[in-house]
Order: C-alpha cells, then structure tokens, then sequence
C-alpha cells in the first residue's frame, strides 16, 4: 500500500506545476490537492486511495486539471511509482508531474476542427439536396436554404434581402416568433448589411465587441450580437444580401469556412435569381412576338437543312387552319 504521509523531496518546479511552495509540499505531502480543479478531484481521490489500499498496478498515470493561482487553468500529468529493494518490498515511492497543457490544447483543437469538418460536409450534402430540388421554386429553396444556415451556423436569424439605393427590404426570412416578415422595410444604415455594401464582401462577427461595432445604429436600435452576411449580385448587379444575425453573442467565433458556406449560398441565390430574370425576359420578348405575329398575321418558320427538321411559329399553324399539334414534313410545308 503506497504511504504518502511524509515526503522526502520536492524540487522547485512544484511551484509552476501546482502553484504551491517546495515547503507547502514537504510539510503536507496533499497540499497540491487545494488547487486540483472540482470536476477532476473526486476520480483523483479515488485513485490514490486505491494506491493506499494497494489494489492498483504499477506505475500509476493520471492526468487533470489544476487552478493554478497564477498561470490559470493548466492540464497536469503525473506519473507515480514505487521503488523496491533487494527483496522487493516498497521502500519509497516516486512522482514525475508535466505540465501538459499544450497537448490538451492540441488536441481540443483537433477534436474541434474534426467536428467543424464534419458539419460542414453534413450541411453541404444539404445544400447539394437543395439546389438540386427541381421540384421546388426558388422561393421555397431559398426558404430552405435560410433554415439550414441557421441551424448550421447556430444563428437564429437567416435573411435575403433586397437593397435599392437606401431601402433595405426583406424578401425571404427565417426569424424566431416570426417577429420579422417578408416585405419589412429598414433603413440600410441602421443594418449591419450597411457594412457588407462598404465592404463590398462577407462580413462577420460573433459578437459586437468581437466586431467591433458597438457603436453601430444596428447594436443602439435592434441590439443585434453576431452576424454573418455576404453580397448577393444579380446579373454583375448588386441586388442585395444573405445574413444572418442574433441578439446573442455565439460562444465561439464565426471560421472562415462558415463565411465561405454563407458566400457559396449567397452566389447560388444571385445565379438563380439572374437565371429567373433572364426566364421571365425571354418569356415576356417571347409572348410580344407571338402577339404582334397574330395583329399583323404574319407568321414564321425555320427548317434545319442537316436534320429536315421544320419548325413553324404558331401564327403559321393559325394562317393553315392546322392544329399546334401537326407534325408536318418539310414535303407536306
């Protein structure tokens, strides 16, 4: 059974380790115990109990943490032995504690960029489903794409909106108690889509002190914490933004990979808008020939000279009294 009732030597580095004096630790060999951190002090307990009962193996390794007085929260490993003569029975035991605390750090980092890698494949899988539902209209995708920024970002507030001169307005949201709707005007200079514009790019902070911005009217007037919004260009125009904005600072800071996840949606959004825009132009050139087509009764045809396919406008079929369902060859033209 290990004896810790009396302690032999200490070396100096006790002080940095444990935050206690080379004394401290000769006159009472668990005066390192007072600095142990809450959490770890019960498991560790135990663990030099069963030392003193004798019912572990040798060597002993543990690892915890210490509130150091002076250096802060500091990760320790302690190594712990025991030393036999001739015989072997125990005659003293020995301790080596490294201060480990940039390992953990390393590891916590690791662990944390691994589980920001894996969201951020999770919600590009989603965003491929989305883009891709040809089932759905653009609005309803946009929709979507707000819920899932919003879950992905940890952010409660996911907007498109549309900026003309001043006049920020909202056309797509997703909000809490629906406390802001499609159609809400604002002015741009009391949103934090005002920098965005300035910037002429994506713009984050995850809370207000963080981007410094407390002075800004959307922190005086709405009281707004964390935001992350990127341009949205319709036609190489500026047509507005994708945000997404709370009244609570987020524990963590927004990483470069979030904001390149709202700019990749934002450029999806300006592509398909642009897209919509050239639809609804071709279709309204389209119905104006086909209308002064039918004023002036004048029709018109193509034909493919390699295929022999024949394409008639639909004034020509109205001019033969033929159905816009004939399919006529170039002989019966």
């Amino acid at each position: 059974p290990a004896d810790y009732s009396e302690t032999e030597y200490v070396n100096p580095a006790v002080e940095t380790i444990y935050g206690i004096t080379p004394e401290e630790a000769h006159d009472d060999s668990m005066s390192w115990l007072q600095h142990v951190h809450p959490d770890d002090k019960d498991e560790l307990l135990a663990d030099i109990e069963a030392q003193q009962d004798g019912i572990v193996e040798w060597p002993v390794e543990q690892e915890f943490r210490i509130e150091h007085p002076e250096r802060g929260m500091r990760w320790v490993r302690a190594r712990l032995d025991q030393v036999t003569d001739g015989n072997g029975d125990t005659t003293w035991f020995t301790g080596v504690s490294t201060d480990i605390t940039s390992r953990k750090q390393a590891e916590r980092k690791l662990k944390e960029s691994k589980e920001q890698l894996t969201e951020q494949n999770t919600a590009l899988e989603s965003l491929a489903e989305i883009v891709t539902d040809a089932e759905k209209t653009i609005n309803q995708q946009v929709s979507d794409l707000l819920s899932l920024g919003t879950a992905y970002l940890d952010i409660d507030i996911g907007i498109l909106s549309k900026i003309d001169a001043s006049e920020y307005t909202v056309q797509n949201v997703i909000s809490p108690n629906e406390e802001i709707s499609p159609g809400d005007t604002f002015d741009l200079s009391d949103t934090y889509c005002s920098l965005v514009y300035d910037a002429d790019g994506p713009v984050s902070f995850h809370s207000a002190n963080d981007g410094g911005i407390e002075n800004h009217p959307a922190y005086a007037k709405q009281g707004l914490e964390s935001y992350i919004g990127a341009p949205v260009f319709v036609d190489d125009k500026r047509y507005g933004t994708l945000n997404f904005s709370q009244p609570e600072a987020r524990e963590r800071a927004i990483t470069d990979a979030e904001e390149s996840f709202v700019r990749i949606m934002a450029q999806w959004v300006g592509m398909e808008l642009t897209r919509q825009q050239r639809q609804e132009k071709f279709e309204r050139i389209s119905k104006f020939l086909q209308d002064t087509q039918e004023v002036a009764e004048v029709g018109g045809w193509e034909m493919n000279l390699e295929t022999g396919k024949l394409r008639w406008s639909e004034e020509v079929y109205r001019i033969h009294g033929l159905p816009l369902d004939a399919n006529l060859t170039p002989e019966d033209a």
